[in-house]
């Protein structure tokens, strides 16, 4: 006896026949009006549905499109990003980058993406601006009398404000949080470790200003400078929204600048507690279309231990521009020394080339051995302790002694296959470099 198929139902209530698909006839129109024109009406509980309410409570605008985009409502065939792009009157490729990138903080945009998806009110983390009265409605004012006078007075308590030197008042603040991710990525960004009023948007300086106590996480100084109330903050906020690019597949924030070796420590804790992210890591830093992407992703794996080490140094040995960019931050950090000079000294490894006493003195020679001697025992980065070796190859002619106690000291102690290899080379008076 053949089974019976189920009778399937449309969301409307209508029976769907087998030669259908997941909406009848009358719902199939209206879907295709409204994904032309705008996002359709959709129930309260679809607000409820458990990964649309998550995205919510991300407050990730882009997180918030997805599960938009995807939600079951629609049917099996999710909206596609070029009709919610058309709504939203932006391209395909904008929409992708919102979707897959940072938090936006742009509140004015953040209002029109809610509007245009029809979010209701009490589902958000932003106040939408006040209805326009029925009294400037019927003025005839084109200005809106009530709007024009609110906003005067606005700009007189705003300059009052700046006199007295007190913060102007924030119609829509930003969290504490998002206004700490802001900073940290600038400051990052522009290598600095606090940034004037002046250099930050109204918006946000307000917002910063009202979250600013005696126990607060960034600091105002006299000369109306924010920064954090201790270094370590940037790079703790830095790797969250690092880590939250890597998640979401996104590699242009890890593409953007070198992160520190203690941004990477951070960004490794996060990853150690979630494996699908290593994968990623794995495939950015072998086929990484830029270097910085490339050195980024080996300097978190590297710290992840025994597991990733040789895998990293694998890519450092095949890679001319990894390997030269890991080696310069390595150098810089160790020897502390300006970016161009580390660069430089990095590029005696690419050259072949050992220094002599026409390059450094030996008092150098041995203070640069005494300082990679040191970090050759660095348990945190399998990768620095092999590009250690690497130095100390360099500066082997000039302090031959110190070189090879060294090595020789830690032969017992390390993990890796590969560091140990080059270890011996260098013992053996080869370059590890072939």
């Amino acid at each position: 006896m053949r089974a019976v198929p189920p009778i399937r139902s449309c969301r409307c209530g209508t029976d769907l026949s087998r030669a259908k698909g997941e909406l009848c006839a009358r719902c199939s129109t209206a879907e295709r009006a409204a994904r032309e024109t705008g996002a359709p009406d959709v129930p309260l509980a679809f607000w409820e549905y458990s990964p649309m309410r998550e995205a919510l409570r991300s407050r990730h605008m882009g997180c918030i499109i997805r599960a938009y985009r995807t939600h079951p409502h629609h049917g099996r065939k999710a909206i596609s990003q070029e009709t919610v792009s058309h709504w939203m009157g932006i391209t395909q490729a904008q929409l992708s980058r919102t979707e897959h990138g940072m938090s936006i903080v742009d509140i004015d945009k953040l209002i029109q993406w809610a509007d245009v998806l029809r979010i209701p009110s009490a589902f958000l983390w932003f106040s939408r601006p006040e209805p326009e009265s029925s009294g400037d409605r019927l003025s005839g004012d084109p200005v809106r009398r009530s709007e024009f006078l609110r906003l005067g007075g606005v700009a007189a308590g705003v300059a009052a404000r700046a006199i007295s030197g007190q913060p102007p008042p924030l119609r829509r603040a930003l969290t504490e949080l998002q206004c700490a991710h802001w900073l940290a990525l600038e400051l990052w960004q522009r290598g600095v470790h606090c940034l004037h009023v002046s250099e930050i948007p109204t918006e946000i300086a307000a917002s910063i200003a009202c979250h600013i106590s005696g126990s607060s996480i960034i600091l105002r100084d006299r000369d109306d400078c924010f920064s954090f109330a201790h270094p370590s903050f940037i790079d703790f906020y830095l790797a969250q929204q690092i880590f939250g690019s890597i998640v979401d597949g996104d590699p242009r924030p890890f593409a953007a600048v070198q992160t520190t070796h203690e941004t990477d420590l951070i960004i490794r804790e996060f990853v150690d507690r979630d494996a699908s992210t290593i994968n990623l890591l794995l495939t950015w830093m072998r086929a990484g279309p830029k270097p910085v992407l490339r050195v980024n992703s080996g300097g978190v794996l590297a710290k992840l231990g025994v597991t990733q080490a040789d895998n990293v140094l694998t890519a450092l040995l095949s890679d001319t521009d990894m390997r030269q960019l890991y080696l310069t931050a390595v150098v810089n950090r160790v020897l502390d020394i300006d970016w161009d000079n580390a660069s430089a000294l990095a590029a005696t490894v690419e050259h072949n080339t050992r220094l002599t006493g026409r390059e450094i003195s030996r008092e150098y020679a041995e203070n640069l051995a005494s300082k990679f001697a040191e970090e050759i025992r660095n348990p945190r980065d399998a990768a620095a302790r092999w590009c250690s070796v690497v130095m100390l190859s360099r500066v082997q002619p000039l302090v031959p002694d110190q070189v090879n106690r060294t090595l020789q000291a830690v032969i017992n102690q390390e993990t890796s296959m590969l560091t140990l290899r080059t270890i011996g080379t260098v013992l053996g008076g080869n370059t590890p470099i072939a």
